[in-house]
């Protein structure tokens, strides 16, 4: 089954929470948010944080979508940041 992403024009927490949020997938098409809705050091730790669950054996749990450069992965290696790292740069 091929699933289907909604497409905003613009952000707003409003509409994300109220629609999306733990429904659905979205896209939010814009050429700039502002202010920025997260900040960096926030995204970062999060991903970092999320990023604990990829198994043991490096493979992706069956409920993760991991893509690098619009190619979905099965295997994180070391592509994934951890909270080492501290920041999205290294």
């Amino acid at each position: 089954m091929i699933e289907c992403v909604a497409v905003e024009t613009e952000f707003s927490w409003d509409t994300f929470v109220e629609r999306y949020w733990d429904r659905s997938p979205v896209l939010f098409r814009s050429l700039s948010a502002s202010p920025a809705p997260f900040a960096a050091e926030e995204v970062f730790r999060a991903a970092a944080h999320g990023s604990r669950s990829a198994r043991a054996d490096g493979r992706m749990p069956p409920h993760v979508q991991f893509t690098v450069e619009r190619v979905q992965r099965d295997e994180a290696g070391d592509l994934l940041p951890t909270g080492e790292d501290g920041a999205f740069d290294a």
